[in-house]
């Protein structure tokens, strides 16, 4: 019994993470850009005129010639509004608005411009 309690403690924080992490990977269907996930199934149905990968459970991705970001349901959760949009990573993603460039966060704020 000891055993098994540990390890399922062991476990479990993997367990909580894999439950949290979806994998969606982009698809093109008709010129437009959609998501599925590891075993083939449409998540979010084509209907973006460009998407890239999703990091930190977001993706950019581009309707009307402005980019915003997507969560793992297809929804923006920050408005398209950006001329071009990375992806994230350790909270922050460059986007670009009037050709400057600048660093958001995951809500879209501008955290600092970028350097260059």
């Amino acid at each position: 019994m000891k055993r098994t309690a540990n390890l399922i403690i062991l476990l479990l924080p993997l367990l909580l993470t894999a439950q949290n992490s979806i994998k969606l990977f982009p698809i093109i269907e008709k010129g437009l850009y959609g998501f599925i996930d590891i075993y083939g199934n449409k998540v979010i149905k084509p209907q973006f005129l460009k998407a890239g990968s999703f990091s930190e459970g977001m993706a950019p991705a581009r309707v009307n010639g402005l980019y915003g970001y997507i969560n793992t349901t297809g929804t923006f959760i920050i408005a398209p509004q950006f001329d071009f949009a990375g992806h994230f990573s350790n909270g922050l993603a460059v986007a670009y608005k009037e050709g400057i460039p600048y660093y958001i966060n995951k809500t879209g704020n501008v955290a600092f411009a970028a350097p260059y």
